[in-house]
């Protein structure tokens, strides 16, 4: 049967494609703009950050960071074993190790003890992932890398528009913030990413690696009058065409936000007898005072079946639907590049075979979330 119900579907429509057609027009097509200018300010002001710096994707803000923390071969990195590759790769780029943690089943984001358990002298920095947009256990995180004075990095490539319980935006609470724009996610430009942060000094070496290495930035301020090569550096500056794509997005961010939520809130009311009767796994709701952004709905299918199976019978029934990471820690690069026994992570493992992500994006109607969770069922 063809797919009637895709897994993901862009919310972009005529305004971003006018928005496209005044920077062409503007002959300003390259980074460092001013429209990147305008969408840097806006998310500042979102996350409530001193420094918001546009990349060309969630991945490098996670390397440029790493490049201003100075992180490099033979130090340690601390990360979930249940994570996207594109920051395991940014940290072994710097030719540092990923030492992977496992994740708290519930929330899958670090499990604190295990960190606390996992830091050693080599240990340069904690990334903390914010999976499908839900806070981690950030506090005891942020707790544990200020005992041992690490900073925590956040990767919030899902969570755009999500608050932890104080109220303030995922990716503004750790010495650093990293977040994606790519077509899956809420807030697309397609591709893209950003870094924040409320540290000057690491801000500042941020912005001369994003500028190949160069203090560029300083030049057009007017601080300098020439500009010249000061560092290690690339091409990590978001081209004018996409920012201006990523300003309209922005400005719909309340309107994606709602209809997210409508179609979450669908889910949950057909999903939660289901669970009953079958024994699936569900997200948790957010805590008082916090917002999920609605990026992933996930469950997490009973032990003993198999989940591969139950995703090509959906597809079967026209319903598109994927499971996500597959473990790392293990991984062929992994066991070629860190020889040794990989690490023990219950909780990533079973995750990795039992996690089923369903389709979730604005433009889906009641009748489709229906149609979704009939083929689940069947």
């Amino acid at each position: 049967m063809p797919i009637a119900i895709p897994f993901h579907r862009s919310h972009h429509g005529p305004r971003e494609a006018e928005a496209v057609r005044e920077v062409i027009a503007s002959g300003h097509t390259g980074g460092g703009g001013a429209v990147g200018a305008r969408v840097e300010r806006v998310l500042r002001e979102l996350l409530g950050v001193r420094h918001a710096l546009l990349t060309t994707s969630c991945t490098h803000a996670m390397e440029a960071c790493l490049l201003a923390l100075g992180v490099g071969p033979g130090d340690e990195v601390i990360v979930p074993g249940f994570l996207y590759v594109s920051l395991a790769a940014a940290v072994a780029r710097q030719g540092a190790r990923p030492v992977f943690v496992d994740v708290e089943p519930e929330r899958l984001g670090l499990d604190p003890a295990a960190t606390e358990a996992a830091i050693g002298p080599r240990t340069r920095a904690i990334f903390a992932v914010h999976y499908g947009g839900m806070a981690c256990r950030i506090d005891a995180l942020l707790a544990s890398g200020a005992r041992h004075r690490i900073p925590v990095i956040e990767d919030a490539a899902q969570a755009f528009h999500s608050a932890a319980a104080n109220g303030r935006a995922l990716g503004s609470l750790g010495r650093a913030g990293c977040m994606s724009f790519h077509e899956t996610k809420n807030v697309s430009a397609g591709e893209g990413g950003a870094l924040f942060t409320d540290d000057d000094a690491l801000a500042r070496a941020a912005e001369t690696i994003r500028d190949k290495g160069t203090d560029r930035a300083a030049a057009v301020r007017g601080e300098i009058a020439h500009y010249t090569w000061v560092s290690p550096g690339s091409s990590f500056t978001l081209s004018e065409v996409l920012a201006a794509i990523l300003e309209v997005q922005l400005g719909a961010r309340d309107e994606i936000l709602r209809e997210r939520e409508r179609v979450a809130a669908a889910y949950r009311t057909l999903l939660v007898p289901l669970a009953a009767r079958h024994e699936l796994e569900l997200a948790p709701e957010p805590a008082p005072g916090e917002r999920f952004n609605r990026h992933i709905v996930h469950v997490l299918i009973p032990r003993g079946l198999d989940r591969d199976a139950i995703g090509r019978g959906m597809r079967a029934r026209g319903v598109q639907v994927t499971a996500h990471f597959q473990t790392l820690h293990d991984s062929p690069y992994m066991r070629q590049t860190w020889p040794g026994e990989p690490p023990h992570l219950p909780v990533t493992a079973d995750t990795c075979t039992r996690l089923l992500r369903l389709p979730i994006y604005p433009s889906l109607g009641d009748a489709d979330v229906e149609r979704v969770v009939a083929a689940l069922a069947a």
